[in-house]
């Protein structure tokens, strides 16, 4: 018996597909997808709102699948509840715990790209013709993984607190340059990045993340008075 989440991988299959076969300066519609599959019009609005809830949910389907298959184990993590995520019961994003208070990101990170490989032809579309009307993929994956990388920070930090605009400035820097790379390669470069000498480096951002709340903390570090004196507390705003 067909489920309602198997009728919505058929359309998100149709739809993953038919990206790839139309021409780019020719945007999918719902009609498009229908035909595809072979059903009414309003059959695609009993599953999804528009296309770019099927954009989405497409994205957001394989990480709930990745997480709970792989990830179990440690703390998921969903949307913050500010963004008023259309899934926001789905967990999108891990904590996984090293030690001395480090945080071992690269595998969540690895396995996900995976993902974005296997499907890359989907991508290099999406990401490149969001001007055309589809859903802007990058700009979603800002505003979701801002917070959680904000919460990555506070637990970085251990209990010390940084003024509040230097937390937001470390989580959008290292998010943008995340999924900024995603961006590059899968709609301007088109570069395989799934190389072999990348593997020591999938925990990059949150390893560089832990040195620079470190050195904030350090009275050698050329961070310590600009961010951490109370002189600059004062002046900046409130700490976190």
């Amino acid at each position: 018996m067909c489920t309602k989440e198997d009728r919505k991988r058929e359309f998100a299959d149709a739809f993953m597909q038919l990206i790839v076969d139309t021409p780019r300066n020719r945007r999918v519609n719902v009609v498009d997808i229908t035909t595809y599959v072979g059903c009414e019009r309003k059959t695609f609005y009993y599953y999804f709102e528009n296309i770019d809830d099927l954009i989405i949910w497409i994205f957001r389907h394989y990480l709930k699948t990745m997480l709970e298959t792989h990830f179990a184990e440690y703390p998921l993590i969903k949307p913050d509840p500010s963004l008023q995520d259309r899934y926001g019961d789905w967990p999108f994003y891990v904590q996984i715990k090293g030690a001395n208070h480090t945080l071992e990101q690269g595998a969540y990170f690895k396995l996900s790209t995976y993902h974005w490989e296997d499907n890359r032809a989907y991508y290099e579309n999406i990401l490149h013709n969001h001007e055309r009307g589809y859903c802007n993929l990058f700009n979603y994956l800002v505003n979701l993984y801002i917070p959680a990388l904000k919460s990555d920070l506070v637990y970085l930090l251990n209990g010390r607190r940084i003024p509040a605009d230097v937390l937001n400035f470390l989580a959008e820097y290292h998010v943008m340059g995340i999924f900024g790379r995603f961006q590059w390669h899968f709609a301007t470069t088109r570069k395989f990045i799934m190389q072999n000498d990348l593997d020591p480096f999938w925990n990059y951002a949150h390893t560089e993340m832990k040195h620079t709340v470190d050195c904030m903390f350090d009275p050698k570090s050329p961070y310590y008075k600009k961010n951490c004196a109370p002189e600059s507390v004062r002046r900046h705003g409130e700490l976190l």
